[in-house]
């Protein structure tokens, strides 16, 4: 979170474009945006790494029948 805050910090310097920042960091522009967003959005807590597991698996079983 303090990496991806450090980012969006340093792109809004003077003399500093987004595409150099992401450059130095590593990062692609779109991420860049999408963090952006997300801390927009939501605050700090939007800067957290989201889960990744699905909402929903079709294919498993119900509680009930396990």
């Amino acid at each position: 979170m303090e990496q991806r805050l450090e980012v969006l910090r340093e792109a809004q310097l003077p003399g500093r474009s987004v595409a150099q920042v992401c450059a130095r960091h590593g990062i692609s522009r779109q991420t860049f945006y999408n963090w952006k967003k997300a801390h927009d959005a939501e605050g700090l807590p939007g800067l957290l790494p989201a889960s990744r597991r699905p909402h929903r698996s079709p294919h498993q079983l119900d509680p009930v029948l396990e």
